[in-house]
């Protein structure tokens, strides 16, 4: 399921009616721009790059983003976090030759989580 327009984290793939597990929606983005790498068909990450800037500007001052998330309040769903997303912002960079994501992949390794 892909949360709805006017959610919070709106076309993020949910695993339940709310609920958007930060690591899946990372596992999942890497292996579309895995392909894309391969292929030279960028069209399928489409929404890894919309899921990407969300993450960028959702990132906290700790350098990590919540682990699990309701998609619709944007509140997080525990205590646990994550810097899950900078991996995947690693692989945009580098894929992109672009280094839009480099302020939060260096937070994300000096992040004492």
């Amino acid at each position: 399921m892909t949360a709805p327009r006017g959610w919070a984290w709106a076309l993020f793939p949910v695993d339940d009616a709310e609920t958007l597990w930060t690591d899946a929606v990372v596992r999942n983005a890497i292996q579309l721009v895995d392909e894309a790498g391969q292929s030279a068909d960028y069209a399928p990450i489409g929404p890894v790059i919309h899921w990407a800037h969300i993450f960028k500007s959702e990132q906290g001052t700790d350098g990590g983003w919540p682990a699990a998330v309701n998609a619709r309040t944007g509140e997080p769903i525990g205590a646990v976090r994550t810097t899950a997303p900078a991996e995947l912002m690693a692989r945009l960079d580098a894929l992109l030759e672009s280094t839009e994501y480099a302020a939060c992949i260096e937070a994300a390794a000096q992040a004492n989580l």
